[in-house]
């Protein structure tokens, strides 16, 4: 036989073989399947395209394995819909690694995902402060269902303020500092560990740790039953400033010279403006 023809016969078989395989599949997308799942379909389409034209292997052994894997993987597809054991063995299950705002490291590192990565999943989804994530679940098929806590949203799907907004820095991972993103914010390494210190934590207890364009410090620590002491200096200076704002209204309502009472006026609206800037970031 020509071998043009031998290679046209076998692809036809591929073809055919292969659209009945996905036919009885389902419709599926590919993101939707588990990682064994899709090693097995990368499987199927490697030995029918090399199969196809790789003529130095007979006929009848490439069909046979085409055909082989083609069942185990429509068999190990009806178990998984059948028996939930059967799921649980080919997919695994989801695993929630996010809980009551807290990073489960134990889970991180039972699914070979770093730090880093879990970070990337979290921006794929357009969520850029790890203080936003209430509870995270990643899917069998590695993908990442995550549930904000209340009140919260994304900067990324905020709407208005994007260009005014920064993303948070990572500036310790793993318990090692990220001198890198320090230098970035225009802070050192003494400002971090005092700000360590103001929430009672250690640098080698801090599994992830990330700083907001506020200055504000979000921790995650490895023992996830120390909760750290939550330090936020906005709404103090928020106070001081509505405090300050009050006095100088109150200064030129009194005041028996009228210079006086309108730079005591002018100042006022100073404060008042300063207070509309600050009101935004306090959360």
């Amino acid at each position: 036989m020509a071998g043009w023809l031998e290679a046209f016969i076998r692809s036809v078989c591929s073809i055919i073989v292969l659209f009945l395989v996905f036919k009885a599949y389902g419709r599926r997308s590919f993101q939707d399947v588990s990682l064994f799942q899709g090693a097995m379909i990368i499987a199927l389409a490697g030995i029918a395209s090399i199969g196809s034209f790789l003529l130095t292997v007979p006929f009848m052994p490439f069909f046979v394995a085409l055909l082989l894997w083609s069942a185990v993987f429509l068999g190990a597809h009806r178990l998984q819909g059948k028996h939930g054991g059967a799921l649980k063995f080919f997919a695994g299950q989801p695993e929630t690694v996010v809980e009551k705002g807290k990073i489960k490291e134990d889970v991180l590192h039972k699914q070979k995902l770093t730090a880093e990565d879990f970070m990337r999943k979290l921006r794929e989804k357009n969520i850029f402060q790890l203080s936003d994530v209430e509870w995270a679940q990643l899917e069998t098929n590695g993908a990442l269902t995550v549930f904000l806590k209340e009140g919260r949203y994304s900067e990324a799907a905020s709407t208005g303020k994007q260009g005014r907004r920064q993303p948070p820095m990572t500036v310790i991972q793993n318990g090692q500092i990220v001198d890198s993103a320090l230098q970035k914010r225009g802070v050192t390494r003494e400002w971090l560990k005092a700000e360590l210190e103001k929430q009672e934590v250690l640098l080698g207890n801090v599994f992830l740790a990330e700083m907001d364009q506020n200055g504000q410090l979000y921790v995650d620590l490895y023992n996830d039953d120390i909760t750290p002491k939550p330090v936020n200096e906005l709404p103090l200076l928020r106070e001081s400033i509505k405090k300050a704002q009050a006095d100088l209204a109150y200064a030129a309502l009194t005041s028996t010279n009228r210079t006086n009472a309108k730079v005591y006026s002018r100042c006022a609206e100073t404060m008042q403006q300063v207070e509309n800037v600050v009101s935004p970031y306090v959360r």
